[in-house]
């Protein structure tokens, strides 16, 4: 008898105990899509996050910080240690950052700004623009690249400020309230209107915005940022009133540090701890997040093989059942000529035939879930795992082939004890119904 023989015959008596079978493949099609969504779930949650560290920022950058004073055993940052900090095994680039609190006057409106200075070279690849464009390094006078947010920094001139908060709706639209290419715009170091004070006024410089970012949650989303060079002119020109603040030119709390790529983040950024500073880098956090993840999809597959397992026992025990049942016609077969390979493989079709439906029912199902939890409205929390509003519930076609052979070798598995056992039977025996 034949492979295709075989399989006709198999396909009539699964046919012949419909009941029987559809149960069996509905334990199939539940431990399938077990195993299917729990996968599918790790790996969704994996790219959500590596999604939002990429687009948050570059992976292979790393913020140091300035830790607590000498007396305390901590290092600062100086323009010397950004030196240092470039011959770091591994280091592309690296840049201060200070922080300056400034006022700005805009016609009608003002805003008390905490300015972010930083190398324009370094920083302009990352930034990302919906009106005009990056400040010019090289200009002398200060330049603003204000960030979506960070708009609604200006005010109308005498409004109070005691209510407002700038960290609006996310999916607020917002938009500076004059036109920058218009409205000439005042600066002055320090936080307070006008620096008027008598004894260390601030010098009064005229600036420009010459871009607004996209909107963004990170800090890019919220900041503003000059050039480096520029705040370090406005710091030596206001000296008196900057040491009254506590900026120095030279000193900064704060570096970016930018690797020549994603393996060497992590070596670098122990080498910056070991030199006494605080570093964190996304890219780090994305591997221990994969590490995490690592963890998590075993759990999560350990779930769905669990479920596959009772499928399992579920298909052995339908063919043990169905060669009890027949008895005399195994008996006959053999009695006929059919080799005993011959009767194992026709048991083993049947389990296979079984796997293979429930796998196949159960692909199919687990991506109408994956469409209606992608088609939700709002936030979804799935086991645990928060997902945005939007984000995709992802099912590769490696895993759906993934889910369906494995349901097929489960399926053969259990089918292989039942039809050991049914070669065993002496066919006399089997004939007399013994």
């Amino acid at each position: 008898m034949g492979l295709t023989d075989l399989i006709r015959l198999a396909g009539q008596n699964l046919w012949r105990r419909q009941a029987r079978t559809i149960l069996t493949i509905l334990g199939v099609i539940i431990g399938t899509v077990c195993i299917i969504l729990m996968v599918a779930l790790g790996i969704s949650n994996y790219r959500q996050y590596e999604a939002y560290f990429s687009a948050s920022t570059s992976l292979t950058q790393i913020e140091v910080y300035a830790t607590a004073g000498d007396a305390y055993g901590g290092a600062g940052i100086t323009d010397e240690t950004i030196a240092g900090f470039l011959s770091i095994d591994g280091v592309d680039e690296a840049t201060p950052v200070l922080y300056m609190p400034v006022y700005a006057d805009a016609g009608q409106y003002e805003a008390n700004l905490n300015v972010r200075a930083v190398d324009g070279d370094y920083i302009g690849d990352d930034l990302v623009f919906i009106n005009g464009g990056m400040f010019d390094s090289a200009s002398t006078t200060p330049q603003l690249v204000v960030g979506y947010y960070a708009q609604n920094s200006f005010i109308a001139q005498g409004e109070d400020e005691s209510g407002y908060d700038v960290f609006n709706d996310a999916d607020a639209d917002i938009s500076l309230p004059f036109d920058p290419s218009e409205q000439p715009l005042e600066l002055y170091l320090g936080n307070v209107y006008g620096m008027e004070t008598a004894d260390m006024p601030s010098k009064r410089y005229v600036a420009a915005i010459t871009g607004v970012l996209e909107k963004s949650q990170d800090e890019q989303g919220y900041s503003v940022y000059m050039s480096l060079d520029v705040a370090k002119t406005m710091i030596q020109q206001n000296h008196a009133l900057a040491d009254s603040i506590g900026i120095e030119a030279g000193s900064y709390t704060t570096a970016l540090v930018r690797a020549e790529d994603l393996d060497s983040v992590s070596g670098i950024v122990d080498t910056l701890n070991q030199m006494g500073y605080e570093a964190y880098s996304a890219g780090e956090a994305l591997k221990s997040m994969q590490d995490e993840q690592a963890r998590q999809q075993s759990q999560l597959t350990f779930i769905g093989l669990i479920a596959l397992f009772v499928s399992a026992i579920g298909i052995a025990n339908t063919m043990m059942t169905s060669i009890l049942e027949r008895r005399r016609e195994i008996g006959i077969m053999k009695v006929t000529g059919l080799a005993l390979p011959g009767i194992r493989r026709m048991f083993l079709i049947e389990a296979a035939v079984i796997g293979l439906f429930g796998g196949a029912a159960g692909t199919v199902i687990s991506y109408v879930v994956a469409f209606f939890v992608n088609n939700a409205p709002g936030e979804t929390v799935i086991l645990g795992m928060y997902f945005e509003e939007g984000m995709v519930l992802i099912i590769p076609i490696w895993l759906a082939l993934a889910g369906m052979g494995i349901a097929v070798f489960i399926g053969v598995i259990a089918g292989l004890y039942p039809a050991w056992k049914a070669t065993k039977q002496s066919p006399m025996d089997a004939i007399r119904g013994v």
